[in-house]
């Protein structure tokens, strides 16, 4: 009759998460279930058809151990996906400041060229003229020259970090700011 009323409680049909398609009946001695499964040859064909597994100490100890380390490696298979979820977005992440870097490196780049290209235009063509002023008595003190700079932005050397081919930067284009040479 426990066996019945166990059964029909058909806890793997509620909603509160997946649960084992069986209940258990504790039996609390070794001793005690070996006599009932003696004087009832079809018990245990009974509780399986039931779904009530039926339990002595040993097997209880033995049930839980299985159910703890289950739980256990549902934990670690949800931490290993939550982390494999996080190293996918950090990937994407770090592609998207990577082309960042990349466009700012190049801006930088082309700001600087710029800068040199406006020293040459001066040095070669408006101080020349600005030059002859004082000659003529006009226009007072000196000049102050400007500057090129050469020292340009780094680019990202490692491959698979890079965002374009090799063929799409110029050589040398971008210094080391360190020591001067080229990427």
């Amino acid at each position: 009759a426990h066996m019945r009323d166990l059964s029909g409680r058909r806890y793997w049909e509620q909603d509160d998460g997946p649960a084992p398609e069986f209940v258990v009946l504790f039996v609390p001695g070794e001793s005690f279930l070996a006599d009932a499964l003696r004087s009832d040859t079809t018990l245990l064909q009974d509780a399986m058809e039931k779904r009530v597994l039926l339990a002595s100490p040993v097997n209880l100890l033995a049930l839980l151990w299985s159910v703890a380390r289950g739980w256990q490696e549902a934990r670690v298979s949800e931490h290993a996906r939550e982390i494999a979820e996080l190293g996918e977005e950090l990937y994407d992440r770090v592609g998207t400041v990577l082309g960042h870097v990349d466009r700012t490196g190049r801006g930088l780049a082309a700001a600087v060229r710029a800068y040199n290209d406006l020293v040459g235009s001066v040095d070669g063509r408006l101080l020349v003229t600005m030059r002859k002023f004082p000659d003529l008595g006009a226009g007072s003190g000196d000049l102050v020259a400007a500057n090129e700079v050469e020292a340009l932005p780094r680019r990202v050397q490692a491959e698979e970090l890079s965002t374009d081919s090799p063929a799409d930067s110029p050589p040398d284009a971008i210094a080391d700011p360190d020591t001067g040479n080229g990427a």
